[in-house]
């Protein structure tokens, strides 16, 4: 049947996925914008200001080094486009391991091309490097248990170091591979022999997150709370007020693997064949029952209000994890009901629909926000007070201001004759016209947005009096108010 197809030449499949995910990648890299969240990331990594970020620091590290030769979009995202290729024929050679040839593969090039996935690891965050290093880890922790490999072991926690120290969600997996280690060495007395170098990789890495906390979480959650954080633009990933926690938990699953696959229809149906594949483990009494449940550690941490659940980016390495899960629901179709299984892969490449959490590729094109950004430089006059957001802000001084001279938390800085503020709070749903200008209270004033308050600065623009000079939608609005 096709679902045990033997696929002779598993090298030129792993080289070919490579290549295609590859390429797309690169293609967005050098054709998208920095969006505010990659600039901010750019201006602490470039700066040095690695502790004004709340992220782990990896990142932070290549960005200041990449910087230093150049600032062209394609090459700072060098590192998460060249991680985010390499996760698709490493997560083929890890589900090789326990699954048949074509369903593995077919798996891997589900990660190569998923829009969304191809947009997660175009841009400057952490995202893409934590995903090379979970498959890396539960390949290499596989490895370890198959052949009871102290090295292979070591090679394990080597691949979550990198993870953790690229996304914090990488705590989800440590977890969950923490747990199917002890559920492996409980059964297995052969394997016990890995116990100590075990032991030390669980301590060595608990000791990373600690300090990791301290240093950076602690911070944040102090500043601001972590149910406030949530409550957001992250509300629909934690319970609604009065929402059955089952409920929430059954939609998140769906909302996740909607995500990792980029399809409603395909999270519907990833959702039910990674059911069927817990419940054929379940049955074998097979431990991987225990890793693939990490999806679920996420959504408990959701509602306890800690953590986000659902179609997000933040927890995308355990729905990657989950993909074991889908590979054995869909050999289980595939034995028992071939068109089933049939359906099941059509229904996985139904209705692409990059997730609006990324960057949308409709708006998010480089050369109509640079023609856009060089007509504002040559509309706006010297002596001009320029008025932004705090997104827009980071976007301006990440084009316009040299490298040494960025600050993350400036209230504002100088381009030319402009004096480019922006103020702490800066709502253009609550701000009346004399409260903006007091702001300025000489020479001519703008008002410029990039997208991420726009139509309530647009609905309001008669009301304070503004005249459009440049609207590009999605990309640039620039109006003179003075």
């Amino acid at each position: 049947m096709w679902y045990s197809l033997r696929l002779r030449n598993e090298r030129a499949i792993a080289v070919g996925i490579t290549a295609v995910a590859l390429v797309v990648r690169l293609y967005f890299a050098g054709t998208l914008f920095l969006n505010p969240d990659e600039c901010m990331h750019l201006i602490a990594g470039a700066g040095g200001d690695w502790a004004g970020v709340h992220h782990p620091p990896l990142l932070l590290w290549w960005l200041w080094l990449a910087s230093l030769v150049s600032e062209q979009p394609w090459w700072l995202r060098l590192l998460p486009v060249v991680a985010g290729a390499l996760t698709a024929p490493a997560t083929g050679y890890w589900l090789r391991r326990f699954l048949t040839t074509g369903t593995a593969w077919g798996l891997a090039a589900l990660v190569a091309v998923s829009p969304n996935l191809v947009l997660l690891s175009i841009q400057l965050r952490g995202y893409a490097v934590a995903m090379l290093g979970t498959v890396l880890a539960l390949y290499a922790l596989d490895r370890a248990i198959a052949e009871r490999s102290r090295r292979m072991l070591v090679w394990h926690f080597a691949a979550l170091l990198l993870a953790i120290l690229s996304e914090f969600g990488a705590v989800w997996v440590l977890l969950a591979a923490g747990l199917y280690g002890v559920a492996v060495m409980a059964r297995r007395q052969e394997c016990r022999v890995l116990l100590p170098v075990w032991v030390a990789g669980q301590c060595a890495l608990a000791g990373v997150m600690g300090m990791l906390y301290l240093f950076i979480l602690r911070v944040v959650t102090e500043a601001l709370p972590v149910h406030k954080l949530l409550a957001g633009y992250l509300h629909a990933s934690i319970p609604a007020e009065g929402q059955n926690p089952l409920a929430f938990v059954a939609i998140g699953v769906w909302k996740q693997f909607a995500y990792l696959s980029s399809s409603w229809a395909a999270g519907l149906a990833a959702g039910a064949l990674a059911a069927a594949g817990l419940w054929v483990w379940w049955r074998r009494a097979d431990e991987r029952f225990v890793l693939v449940t990490a999806v679920f550690l996420p959504a408990a941490a959701a509602l306890a209000m800690l953590h986000p659940f659902g179609r997000t980016r933040h927890t995308v390495l355990t729905g990657l994890v989950a993909l074991a899960a889908m590979g054995a629901g869909i050999e289980l179709l595939g034995r028992y009901r071939v068109w089933l299984a049939a359906a099941a892969a059509v229904t996985l490449c139904l209705l692409p629909t990059p997730d609006s959490m990324n960057v949308p590729t409709g708006y998010g094109e480089r050369a109509g926000w640079e023609r856009a950004l060089d007509q504002m430089v040559a509309a706006i006059p010297d002596g001009t007070t320029v008025l932004t957001d705090r997104e827009t802000s980071l976007m301006l001084q990440t084009r316009l201001v040299p490298r040494g001279e960025r600050r993350l938390k400036s209230a504002g800085f100088r381009y030319k004759g402009w004096s480019v503020v922006s103020p702490r709070a800066f709502d253009w749903k609550a701000l009346r016209t004399e409260q903006i200008l007091a702001i300025a209270p000489a020479g001519p004033v703008w008002v410029i947005d990039m997208g991420f308050s726009v139509d309530n600065l647009k609905e309001r623009a008669p009301t304070l009096g503004l005249t459009a000079v440049i609207d590009v939608p999605g990309v640039l609005y620039a109006a003179r108010l003075r």
